[in-house]
């Protein structure tokens, strides 16, 4: 008897169930008749159904196959059964879109068919491959995440590590992180630029972000002495001084402002030190109206970008200045009325009739209560009587009306 193993994996019918097996071998078994088996090799039959191979195991004799001689099969070899075709090409699927599935429709794929972002698990059919946001409206498809920024981008916006090119980046990212600083890439210098300027250029809508490094990079300190500030390159630091106040304004609207002791962000500076800011860089004070009045006028900028956390500071600064401004109008008045009638009943009319005027230069809470300094213009050559001997005369002015008075711009 000769025991051998039936082939069966080049054979159209997928050979399944024994009524399969049993046609596959119907098919074949005339055709073994003549051939010599030999242990260890295979008898190859062609027929219409495809090709079978008998591979001999044992043979107790080296005569040809008759049509009696018994033969007894071991096993059969086949091709497995696909449990997960794919829905593409009809090979083995493995890998499923989940949008597909999220939306009941035929989710396998094979991995020739699915489409994969870099270094990610998750497959995608053709159709829901997410898109590059490296716009609104990019049409190309998303190949890889931003190592910084996480969000996915095409071929197009790929830009490697410079010490490991499986890592990758976005463009502005790699800008952000590996851009070289300029002024000293001008003096043939190679420094990394790690602090972008933040003035923001209206001619073309975006912030100058000219790399620099620390020692190129100049902070305007909008938030104070000790928190970071606007970083500024050379040419805008100068521009401070001539550019126009939209510009300042929107260069403090767009910069991330640092974040408190609390861990929360700093609000946007009040306008009493957005002023006292222009003060230090620009050739002639601002006044308070004419600040309001440029925050008025950046309306339409702010629309255009259409960005959720600029509209909202930019609301802040509009009503929180409006608010300041109202209440100065207010106040002066009151205050420069209330400091000549001190100075009237305490020194006499002349002293009194010598305040020329009176101007808030700064406002603060105190227990819940504005305080207000004051900046008092006077007539008077020597304030010394306006302040007394070791202040015992300005004190109790100040400590009744809640206010700090500086005489003449802080002069003595």
């Amino acid at each position: 008897m000769i025991e051998a193993i039936l082939d069966l994996r080049e054979w159209r019918e997928t050979a399944a169930s024994p009524s399969a097996i049993g046609r596959a071998w119907a098919a074949i078994q005339s055709s073994l008749v003549g051939q010599l088996p030999v242990a260890a090799e295979a008898l190859e039959v062609r027929a219409e159904g495809g090709i079978a191979r008998l591979w001999i195991v044992s043979t107790p004799s080296h005569e040809p196959i008759a049509d009696d001689t018994p033969l007894l099969l071991l096993d059969v070899v086949r091709n497995p059964r696909l449990m997960y075709v794919c829905r593409d090409c009809g090979e083995y699927g493995p890998l499923r879109c989940q949008k597909c599935e999220d939306e009941e429709q035929p989710a396998r794929l094979c991995s020739k068919c699915a489409k994969t972002i870099l270094d990610e698990l998750t497959a995608y059919c053709s159709r829901h491959l997410p898109l590059c946001e490296c716009r609104e409206g990019c049409p190309e498809k998303a190949n890889f995440r931003c190592r910084k920024c996480r969000r996915l981008f095409g071929t197009h916006q790929q830009k490697a590590h410079p010490r490991d090119p499986e890592t990758s980046y976005c463009a502005n990212c790699h800008w952000v992180l590996f851009g070289r600083c300029q002024p000293c890439a001008e003096l043939r210098k190679q420094r990394l630029g790690r602090s972008k300027c933040g003035f923001f250029r209206r001619d073309t809508g975006e912030r100058c972000a000219l790399p620099l490094c620390w020692e190129h990079s100049q902070q305007w300190r909008a938030w104070g002495q000790d928190n970071r500030g606007i970083p500024l390159c050379p040419e805008h630091v100068k521009a401070l001084a001539t550019v126009d106040l939209e510009s300042i304004l929107l260069s403090l609207l767009t910069t991330k402002p640092p974040i408190s002791d609390r861990g929360r962000p700093m609000p946007l500076p009040n306008l009493f030190r957005v002023r006292k800011l222009l003060k230090t860089c620009r050739s002639r004070p601002e006044s308070f109206r004419t600040i309001l009045e440029a925050v008025q006028r950046l309306e339409p900028d702010i629309e255009s970008r259409g960005r959720e956390r600029l509209s909202r500071d930019y609301r802040y600064m509009r009503e929180s200045y409006g608010e300041a401004l109202a209440d100065l109008a207010q106040k002066e008045p009151m205050f420069l009325e209330q400091i000549r009638d001190y100075y009237a009943r305490e020194l006499g009319s002349g002293y009194g009739s010598a305040i020329l005027g009176a101007e808030v230069i700064e406002r603060w809470k105190e227990k819940g209560q504005w305080r207000y300094r004051v900046d008092v213009r006077t007539s008077l050559t020597n304030r010394g009587h306006l302040i007394g001997p070791g202040g015992q005369r300005i004190k109790p002015l100040q400590e009744k009306y809640g206010i700090r008075i500086d005489f003449d711009g802080g002069q003595r």
